[in-house]
């Protein structure tokens, strides 16, 4: 009888530890999991803000050739006649990746450029997944306080937005940044020569 009762005692010991050893594996194999979750989106965003950057480089390679008194042009979303162009109605509109402003063209106001829409970044950072730029442009925020046109620039200062996009292997999204520079110009007629303004304003990042 004691015998039966120590097996049986040992028995329950065993299955307790096999127990316990099983929810320790469990409870290491989801946090590992969750790591790595962690770790891919973090790669995710950081290569759609790659992407965002390039996308920012590229419209100062543009604006190189743009001077203050084109920025109505650039502004207007009858310029180049594109149907992708796409209109903010109100301020609210341009915190949105919906309404970003106005469609950037390679040509700058000059007609014949492309729109800056979805263009691939060369030498993506993550494989299986494609990292593009968009690029708009809308009009300083000051321009707006005293009640003036959307589209019409009064202050010699305009804002270069970029749109990157990290896309899965099925061609969904799996991550955006938004980045925007603000680009002050030192005269009506004269070229911008340098970029004082510096990046501000990151969006969320989402994630499939």
């Amino acid at each position: 009888m004691r015998a039966a009762r120590e097996k049986g005692s040992a028995l329950i010991t065993v299955i307790l530890v096999v127990l316990v050893l099983t929810m320790i594996g469990l409870a290491a194999s989801l946090y590992m999991t969750m790591e790595d979750r962690v770790s891919q989106n973090d790669k995710l965003s950081q290569a759609a803000f790659h992407a965002a950057q390039a996308g920012l480089k590229a419209g100062e390679q543009v604006f190189n050739s743009v001077t203050q008194s084109q920025l109505n042009q650039l502004l207007n979303p009858n310029t180049f006649k594109n149907s992708a162009n796409d209109e903010p109605q109100s301020l609210a509109d341009l915190t949105t990746a919906a309404h970003l402003g106005t469609v950037l063209y390679s040509s700058g106001v000059v007609t014949g450029g492309i729109p800056l829409l979805n263009q691939p970044v060369g030498g993506g950072t993550l494989v299986g997944n494609q990292e593009q730029f968009s690029l708009f442009v809308r009009n300083d925020p000051n321009d707006w306080l005293n009640g003036e046109t959307l589209y019409v620039d009064n202050n010699g200062a305009i804002v270069l937005v970029s749109r990157g996009v990290v896309l899965n292997a099925n061609g969904g999204v799996a991550a955006v940044k938004i980045l925007a520079e603000k680009i002050v110009f030192g005269s009506n007629s004269t070229p911008l020569t340098s970029f004082r303004n510096g990046q501000w304003g990151t969006s969320g990042t989402q994630y499939q």
